[in-house]
């Protein structure tokens, strides 16, 4: 039981208002390599490498978040980053098709990142006045 609570709460630390927009990261740098034709494998190491600066600018700001959950801001757009290049990897699909994916990415990552900002400002109290 105390095995399955520290699992449950650890899961709970990895995931926070952020979890969405890290996500939405991968499928957006992947997108954009599917419309502009850039290499697959170079831009996976770009989604890395952006993913750990942006852990590094929330250091900066000093923003706390639990270990687990740092890790998985790191994990999470390379998740994305691959399943969004699996999805989308038929030979079938229209260049067009590309160009309206990353057009609601792009809208929906604003509208989640304004969310998730909201979210913290609301509930995190290193933002309260």
């Amino acid at each position: 039981m105390l095995r399955k609570y520290a699992l449950t709460r650890r899961l709970r630390h990895s995931i926070d208002y952020w979890s969405m927009p890290h996500f939405l990261l991968g499928t957006l740098i992947a997108l954009i390599g599917l419309v502009f034709g850039f290499p697959a494998l170079p831009l996976f190491f770009v989604t890395l490498v952006v993913a750990v600066l942006w852990e590094f600018v929330e250091m900066r700001l000093r923003i706390r978040e639990a270990k687990v959950n740092v890790a998985s801001d790191i994990v999470m757009p390379l998740f994305a980053y691959v399943v969004t290049l699996w999805l989308t990897g038929t030979d079938s699909m229209e260049h067009e098709q590309y160009i309206a994916f990353l057009v609601v990415t792009i809208v929906l990552y604003v509208l989640v990142s304004y969310a998730a900002w909201t979210a913290r400002f609301d509930h995190d109290p290193d933002f309260q006045d």
